[in-house]
């Protein structure tokens, strides 16, 4: 930090000191400006860098019922959020959360699941909704075979964030059914 200080003094005084030698600005302003830069900086620096991030996972099995075929439901249950860094959890027994950092940053998201559902033959899709849409590149599906046997579905992407946007896991299928989550994590962390 006190690198970070200096470096900011140092370019201050560099570009205003043409200003004051040209008689643009005065002195004084000259100092407190490279004042500001030697605080500044720093301070700029460890916002860009603050840690953000989450992981969620759920810690019994549920079940989502699916009404209306190829419309997207949040996935319901009892979810832990631990750690949880820059967001908060939103919404009740549901995969939903909301960025609070001040810097908007690429964040990626990744998920798994096990899955079943109460029909066979059903194709289970997977994706993310952002800001209440659904992400299109987010969607991954599998077909169910057989009632009741469990299957694996995962994803991640890469999503821009910006303070108050939120993101949730949904889930659709191809007809009415019951879907049964036996596990399901996530994890959001800044990308870069």
């Amino acid at each position: 930090t006190l690198a970070l200080y200096f470096r900011g003094i140092i370019w201050g005084l560099f570009i205003y000191l043409s200003l004051v030698l040209f008689d643009c600005i005065s002195y004084l302003e000259y100092i407190i400006i490279s004042i500001m830069y030697g605080i500044g900086f720093p301070l700029s620096c460890y916002l860009s860098r603050k840690k953000s991030g989450l992981f969620v996972y759920l810690k019994e099995e549920s079940t989502t019922n699916i009404i209306n075929q190829d419309v997207f439901y949040p996935i319901l249950g009892n979810f832990e959020y631990e750690p949880m860094e820059n967001f908060t959890y939103v919404g009740s027994g549901t995969t939903g959360s909301r960025y609070n950092g001040i810097v908007k940053q690429f964040f990626k998201v990744c998920w798994a699941s096990s899955v079943s559902a109460s029909n066979n033959n059903t194709t289970i899709t997977m994706g993310l909704k952002h800001n209440g849409n659904i992400v299109l590149n987010s969607l991954i599906a599998n077909v169910c075979k057989i009632a009741g046997e469990m299957y694996h579905l995962s994803g991640s992407l890469v999503v821009e964030l910006s303070q108050n946007d939120t993101l949730q896991l949904v889930v659709s299928t191809d007809a009415g059914n019951d879907i049964a989550f036996r596990y399901c994590t996530a994890a959001v962390g800044i990308f870069f």
